[in-house]
């Protein structure tokens, strides 16, 4: 668009998404296509058609890696690796139930416990996770499995964002526990979903109980379009902590994103994959497997999804 007052024509609406909660002016932006039925948009009167020409495309030689080893904590004598799944609604409840909601993310959230319970087979503990750890009623809006993988002690969270916000549940992962892994599978949630700016004001304000850490970390955001909003300024926060070391904030963390939009069909089976992967440290799966696995397992299911990694151009071979 020209201007983007402009756009805010009498057919407006009709320009973007026709759910009535997306007809606002601050979703518009993300919804807007002047091709639509409708659409009182014209070409050089309310926008321009942009040629954009690409240069020559590069070719990947080299394998990269998640660092599986500097996941695995040691602690005396104990090696602990910690991961958190989440998952979201693709309509909010009033009252959410997520093992029995009939939510289609619920229905992914649901199908990817018996997804990890296939791959880790029998022996595992399970316990409840409750609202109440993030700030809430006692609630039951997850599971926690705890058990031992080639000498390993692994704890792997699932929990929905059942009555907590989803920011929430990243902050609790990443910068309370400082777990290993964060994987999201739901709604990215443009401008409400997981702010940078706002996790910074988390961490500046309660250090008591957030923080980032010079750890080693592995975020998968499977959202729509993650790749253009959750990936630098988490970097940026890394980078902070050791300027004279990590400058560009790499070294201490990886992120998986999409470049497309993603579907909640794919949940369940792209959190197995990627779970598959951490689980076989000993045997390590790069980066370029684990993005060929999620590209060909979305086509498998005719949905057209770009996996994208930041931060591994400094990791070790393996």
């Amino acid at each position: 668009p020209f201007n983007r007052d402009t756009l805010m024509t009498p057919a407006w609406k009709l320009c973007g998404d026709s759910a009535p909660d997306h007809q606002t002016v601050s979703f518009f932006w993300y919804f807007w296509v002047p091709t639509r039925n409708g659409c009182d948009h014209q070409l050089g009167v309310h926008y321009q058609i942009v040629k954009v020409q690409l240069g020559a495309e590069t070719t990947q030689t080299k394998l990269s890696y998640p660092e599986y080893s500097k996941m695995i904590r040691t602690e005396g004598d104990t090696k602990t690796l910690k991961m958190t799944f989440a998952f979201g609604y693709i309509n909010d409840q009033a009252d959410p139930k997520p093992y029995t909601d009939a939510d289609g993310g619920m229905g992914e959230f649901r199908k990817f416990h018996k997804v990890l319970e296939q791959l880790v087979g029998a022996g595992w503990k399970k316990s409840a996770i409750l609202q109440s750890e993030y700030d809430g009623t006692d609630k039951v809006i997850g599971t926690r499995y705890n058990g031992v993988k080639d000498g390993v002690n692994v704890q792997i969270s699932v929990v929905a964002a059942a009555g907590v916000d989803q920011m929430y549940l990243f902050a609790k992962s990443y910068a309370t526990d400082h777990e290993a892994f964060f994987g999201w599978f739901g709604h990215s949630r443009v401008g409400s979903g997981f702010d940078a700016e706002q996790f910074k004001s988390m961490v500046t304000y309660s250090p008591e109980k957030y923080s980032v850490t010079t750890d080693y970390q592995l975020i998968y955001w499977a959202g729509c379009n993650s790749y253009s909003y959750y990936t630098v300024p988490f970097f940026d926060l890394k980078a902070a902590l050791r300027p004279d070391v990590d400058a560009k904030g790499t070294q201490s963390l990886d992120i998986i994103s999409n470049v497309l939009p993603s579907y909640f069909s794919l949940n369940a089976s792209s959190g197995g994959i990627a779970l598959k992967a951490l689980l076989n440290f000993k045997t390590p799966t790069s980066y370029q497997g684990i993005v060929k696995q999620l590209e060909d397992n979305a086509w498998t299911m005719g949905k057209p999804v770009m996996v994208n990694v930041l931060g591994d151009e400094d990791n070790s071979d393996q």
